[in-house]
């Protein structure tokens, strides 16, 4: 004889029920045992919980879309926005699991276009260059630090009502402030001893404090490398590039401190910085961190330079919209010329041999690259 049909089977299922059965699968129970449990159909269950993962699925995408829409939007407007019912630390969890993570922005300096392009197409003609190329450059900058400096990443622990606790304070003034302003410069294997400079650097006192009596000995008992300095008025005034003449120095695209490892040098000095009275004590401890950076450390930024060129590249240099960058082959060192079209020819498969015939041809003919490549596809 069958069995009678249970009304319940039919009937729909309340919220309280619902919650009863999204908990017990949540514990581990199976949908059967929940059916017995709770006097429903197997599929009944199995709807209720998969109409739940959907739900939750969805909730979670759309918190993640309004977090990639909006990177600046806060906690509270994801779940203002999302209408979503869950708590914060919920959103915050969910967005983890994501890897996406609550983080300080980069900080960099507005760029023209012109700023993009020049910068972009400085790193695609360096872009096959190797730590032993980067080696042989000489980074040089000065830098400026505050007698009480506020880079805003202290954190102190504290309970509710405490915010006014003078023990849980950064004093910090607004208006200018007294500092020290010192000069460096960093190369693969050594670097020159800290330069303080007194009052404000002009081209005079560049060339008369620095150049003269510090970098132009360094550089002739250093044969082969270049000079690099960023183009600061003090940097390109005349009397400067009259004292430079004698020595290399490197090309360098305006406004983009980004690019030289030694500006991650002044970072860690300043981290490494503690509270000073006076601009005579903050200068003798700037002199004793210089010379207490390790070596591997400097070697270390100098390794991560063809990574970072090619993040800069990618993103076009520094956040760039999308500009395309055309570069003549004839405009390009023929160095570089040479590297691709190894590169090219061992994607291929080719023999080595064939490259001194394509470079060849190049120097008699002087045809375009694109052509020869065009070639090497047939």
């Amino acid at each position: 004889m069958p069995r009678r049909k249970i009304r319940a089977h039919y009937e729909h299922m309340s919220e309280f029920e619902t919650g009863r059965a999204i908990g017990l699968k949540e514990a581990g129970w199976s949908n059967r045992l929940i059916a017995e449990h709770l006097c429903r159909s197997d599929a009944a269950i199995r709807r209720c919980w998969q109409k739940w993962v959907n739900n939750g699925k969805r909730e979670d995408r759309a918190i993640v879309r309004m977090a990639v829409a909006a990177p600046e939007s806060t906690l509270s407007t994801i779940q203002r926005v999302t209408g979503t019912q869950v708590f914060k630390m919920t959103i915050n969890r969910r967005l983890r699991e994501r890897n996406l993570r609550a983080r300080r922005p980069l900080r960099c300096l507005p760029l023209a276009p012109v700023h993009r392009q020049v910068g972009t197409q400085w790193c695609r003609e360096r872009s096959t260059w190797n730590c032993a190329d980067w080696g042989r450059i000489v980074f040089s900058n000065e830098y400026r630090f505050l007698l009480c400096p506020d880079d805003r990443r202290k954190r102190v622990w504290r309970r509710p009502g405490q915010r006014v606790d003078p023990g849980l304070t950064v004093e910090h003034h607004t208006g200018p402030q007294q500092g020290v302003m010192v000069w460096g410069d960093i190369s693969f294997d050594s670097r020159i001893p800290l330069v303080v400079i007194p009052g404000t650097l002009t081209a005079q006192r560049y060339v008369d404090d620095i150049l003269r009596p510090v970098m132009l000995p360094f550089l002739s008992h250093h044969p082969g490398l270049t000079f690099q300095q960023d183009n600061a008025r003090p940097h390109t005034a005349r009397v400067t590039m009259d004292c430079l003449q004698s020595c290399r120095t490197l090309p360098w695209p305006a406004r983009s401190p980004d690019l030289s490892p030694i500006e991650h040098i002044w970072d860690v000095m300043g981290r490494r910085l503690q509270p000073s009275q006076n601009v005579e004590y903050l200068a003798r401890q700037l002199v004793t961190i210089w010379q207490e950076i390790p070596q591997h450390t400097i070697r270390n930024l100098y390794q991560s330079m063809t990574r970072w060129e090619a993040a800069c590249i990618q993103a076009n240099f520094l956040r760039g919209r999308r500009i395309k960058v055309q570069v003549r082959p004839q405009d390009l060192p023929y160095d570089t010329i040479i590297q691709r079209i190894k590169l090219h020819l061992e994607s291929k498969k080719k023999v080595i041999p064939q490259l001194c015939r394509f470079l060849k041809r190049i120097q008699q003919e002087g045809e375009s690259i694109s052509e020869y490549l065009r070639e090497l596809k047939h």
